[in-house]
């Protein structure tokens, strides 16, 4: 289902870093993207017009996507018009939006923007709430690991055990026959059946083998994790546990294999048409039994190996249509054939993540000659409030909180506002500088501040003279025009933002009658943003220079 939401923003408006002196400040509009009440499976396309609101030109040099949840509640891919927005103007951004997880949805787009030798992260916060688009897992709304788990098993408990000759007769004549014929789940081989096939011919394959805990009912008649098979497939299969074979011992044949994994563990490698179903076999194995013997960690965990299977070989109508037989002859679904995804909201080997309250950003680039306001967020993932413990400064006499201390309480999902300012001093504030706030979970965070000042900047009361750069992005050459008179010059020289001087211009510089003038050709650079240094005796001046190729 598609969607179409249209949203002006100012680009700075939720700029993280506000400077007072450069900067514009922001509009009044609160940084947040609700995109209301959805389903999984939506897909939503959201237009954004993004303003320059900054008094030079701005390089959004990247956008980046990230998600409040271990698993990705939210498939967000940004595309921007033109990452160059010069001051006053504004450019597109195009959202598409995937909803895969029926959970309230929280994640922030960051954009990092770059001003002079300062770095912006900005963040938008993108919510909502989803829920789930098949009304019969509704109640796993909301609910993940050990709360999804727990709903999950209580919907496969119980099913109508038919017995080991009746459910194999079911899985050979129904669940698994397709006009008359059966395929062996990791050969490919067919057989023509209408029921259970004489010995020698076909036989059942126990994805979570008979010897690991399949040997008595109802779990060794449950055909949600039963297969019909080719003997020597299956005997070679005996009861290794399924991964990735790097060296192989034995052809299973169709693709299927007994082998050695890179770390020395035996193990059988289904072929790739099967893997996607045989993982799901062993998580609703997982949650209607447990992990049963270990057999799911022991010796061999295969719990990576049957996630990247999941996500690799999707359910397709073949699957879903077993999974409907079955469940008209056993009363239970197999839950991760009609979603998947649930899956990545699992932990099959233990304790949930820790999922503690995080800081936004964690890495700011500032410029020292400005007096800076930080506006950062601190979310809080967890379904449970959370109490800061404790606010630790590296350098308190550079950084001053506002609105935020000790004590301070975030609510369930909650995400907070909270500004530290960056003061002025003499001399500049050191290279990095660390905030690091505690919680009441035993958790930290840091944000690392980083002094992005080139050079030292000699202090004068003298006004700073305007630098001009005609045209500007620069597509080829430009001319840099300024009323410094030549004879005060010292230096004149190209950086990249990191630091790294990519030219002297210093021979290139002529008197003008205005002062000094500079043919600047950019041919030779790559796409991006560079740093104009001029230096006197009395000033030191640095401007912005987007460079762009044709």
């Amino acid at each position: 289902m598609a969607h179409m939401y249209t949203l002006r923003c100012a680009l700075l408006c939720a700029m993280i870093l506000l400077v007072t002196r450069s900067v514009a400040q922001p509009l009044s509009f609160r940084p947040v993207l609700n995109i209301g009440d959805v389903k999984t499976g939506d897909t939503l396309g959201i237009a954004l017009m993004v303003d320059n609101a900054a008094s030079s030109s701005v390089w959004i040099s990247a956008i980046e996507y990230f998600d409040a949840y271990p698993y990705r509640a939210m498939s967000v891919d940004p595309r921007i018009a033109d990452s160059v927005i010069e001051s006053g103007n504004a450019t597109g951004v195009a959202l598409t939006i995937a909803v895969r997880h029926n959970v309230p949805l929280r994640g922030h787009l960051q954009f990092t923007v770059q001003v002079g030798c300062a770095e912006y992260k900005q963040l938008m916060f993108i919510t909502g709430n989803a829920t789930a688009r098949d009304t019969r897992y509704a109640r796993t709304d909301a609910k993940d690991y050990d709360s999804l788990y727990a709903v999950l098993q209580s919907m496969t408990v119980n099913h109508t055990s038919l017995g080991y000759k009746s459910g194999r007769e079911v899985m050979f004549g129904k669940a698994d026959n397709v006009r008359d014929s059966v395929e062996c789940i990791y050969t490919g081989r067919k057989l023509r059946t209408a029921g259970i096939p004489p010995n020698g011919e076909f036989n059942t394959e126990h994805t979570w083998v008979q010897s690991r805990g399949s040997s008595n009912e109802p779990n060794r008649s449950d055909i949600n994790h039963l297969y019909p098979t080719y003997p020597r497939a299956n005997s070679i299969r005996a009861n290794y546990p399924f991964g990735s074979v790097a060296k192989q011992l034995t052809d299973a044949e169709g693709g299927s294999r007994l082998g050695i994994t890179a770390t020395g563990d035996t193990v059988f490698e289904p072929r790739a048409v099967s893997r996607g179903n045989i993982a799901r076999s062993i998580f609703y194995y997982l949650v209607r039994y447990g992990n049963v013997t270990g057999y799911y960690t022991s010796p061999y965990s295969m719990d990576a190996t049957l996630r990247q299977w999941n996500a690799q070989d999707p359910p397709d109508a073949r699957e879903r249509t077993r999974c409907d037989t079955i469940a008209a002859y056993q009363g239970k679904r197999n839950p991760f054939v009609d979603i998947p995804e649930f899956a990545e909201r699992l932990n099959f080997l233990g304790a949930a993540p820790l999922r503690h309250p995080v800081l936004l950003p964690h890495n700011v680039r500032f410029n020292p000659d400005d007096t800076m306001l930080l506006t950062s967020h601190i979310f809080n993932p967890l379904p449970v409030p959370r109490t800061i413990t404790g606010i630790t400064l590296s350098h308190p006499s550079y950084i001053a909180f506002e609105n935020i201390g000790n004590d301070t309480t975030l609510g369930a999902l909650e995400n907070r506002r909270f500004s530290m300012r960056i003061k002025p001093s003499n001399p500049s504030p050191p290279a990095r500088m660390l905030v690091a706030l505690s919680f009441s979970d035993g958790t930290a965070d840091t944000i690392t501040f980083s002094n992005c000042s080139l050079l030292s900047v000699a202090s004068s009361a003298d006004v700073e003279p305007p630098v001009t750069v005609i045209p500007h992005p620069v597509r080829g050459v430009a001319r840099i025009e300024s009323s410094i008179p030549y004879s005060s010059l010292q230096s004149i020289t190209l950086h990249s933002v990191n630091g790294v001087e990519v030219a002297d211009l210093h021979p290139l510089a002529e008197s003008s009658s205005n002062g000094v003038s500079i043919q600047l050709d950019t041919t030779g650079l790559s796409n991006g943003v560079y740093l104009l240094h001029i230096r006197t005796a009395t000033m030191h001046i640095t401007r912005m220079i987007v460079a762009l190729r044709d």
